[in-house]
């Protein structure tokens, strides 16, 4: 019984903890925060109160009307194109990366390879 208790204590210790630990973060959190909101309010002259802001921002939005709409298609059209454009560019960019750079390993091998048989007959021209 004793073992459940301490059980439950510690357990309850480590919930009371992380409360703590959230509520100081959502305090630094405000703290940080309101100054910015009530400096940027006093500077646009806005005369609403801090609860009617809150109630705005979790209100629905309204609909965007049929012109934004319109001009919303067309520039998710214009981006799938440049999307498209991208990807086919990074495709090239890396097809032509690797073949120069199995070109340049190849180069080198064989530069390597030429090398090792000149001085190969080099020292057996010196031995004879």
């Amino acid at each position: 019984m004793d073992h459940i208790l301490s059980t439950i204590m510690v357990g309850s210790g480590e919930v009371v903890g992380e409360a703590i630990g959230f509520g100081i973060v959502a305090l630094l959190m405000l703290a940080g925060v309101l100054p910015i909101y009530f400096i940027l309010k006093k500077i646009t002259g806005s005369k609403t109160t801090f609860a009617e802001d809150l109630q705005e921002y979790f209100t629905a939005r309204p609909q965007p009307r049929p012109e934004t709409l319109r001009m919303q298609s067309t520039l998710d059209s214009v981006e799938s194109i440049v999307l498209q454009v991208y990807n086919y560019v990074l495709i090239i960019g890396l097809i032509l990366g690797s073949a120069l750079f199995r070109r340049r390993i190849f180069v080198s091998c064989h530069l390597v390879r030429r090398q090792l048989c000149n001085d190969q007959t080099a020292a057996s021209a010196e031995r004879a």
